[in-house]
């Protein structure tokens, strides 16, 4: 820029601003330092899928990689960056959230699959979608149990992954509430008094 090394000029161009063409000047305008302009989105033009790299007084857009442009503009096929681990456990009527998450340009179209018996994968039923990819399955079934699949694709490209759901069934330890039972009963019966030795008695003949 032709201001900035003529604080003068700036001066007489333009009032109260300070920061230009990639430097920030002191209320004087007599000194200038460099104006990190990475530090703020609002304050450089690259592209969501680039990075942003600060110089003396500007800054170079570069698009990520698998990405193409001039770092303004990106474009590339889907890249999955966010997953659910290869293997999720749960417990009946429990939810489970299955993580996909897509970073493309054009915008990808993603979906969830599950393979059926014969190993194709079809469409979920039972599941809710949010716009980011991700899906949950509420209140999980036995057979909700299987291999799913996220799918995201666009004109340039895909990408994919799989995970696998176990869904167990919840178990219940009731051993010591049937040994209660139990004794119970045999006290009752150790009594020819008791009603359960009575009761007994009128189906069975005891000595």
């Amino acid at each position: 820029s032709q201001f900035k090394d003529s604080p003068s000029i700036l001066v007489q161009e333009i009032n109260k601003v300070d920061t230009i063409a990639g430097y920030r000047f002191d209320k004087s305008y007599t000194s200038k330092e460099d104006f990190d302009e990475c530090e703020n989105a609002d304050s450089n033009t690259c592209h969501e899928y680039a990075h942003c790299e600060n110089v003396i007084g500007t800054y170079i857009c570069k698009c990520f990689e698998g990405f193409f442009g001039d770092g303004m503009e990106c474009q590339g096929p889907p890249q999955i960056t966010s997953k659910s681990p290869a293997n999720i456990t749960q417990y009946v009527e429990t939810n489970v959230t299955l993580v996909c998450t897509v970073i493309a340009d054009p915008k990808p179209t993603t979906s969830w699959k599950r393979a059926n018996s014969d190993g194709k994968f079809m469409e979920i039923k039972r599941a809710h979608g949010k716009f980011d990819g991700n899906i949950t399955i509420h209140n999980a079934r036995l057979e909700d149990s299987g291999t799913y699949l996220c799918n995201a694709s666009n004109t340039l490209g895909y990408d994919y992954y799989t995970t696998e759901i176990i869904i167990k069934p919840v178990i219940v330890n009731i051993s010591v509430e049937i040994k209660l039972s139990n004794k119970t009963f045999k006290e009752e019966l150790e009594n020819k008094s008791s009603t359960a030795y009575k009761e007994l008695e009128q189906d069975v003949y005891i000595e």
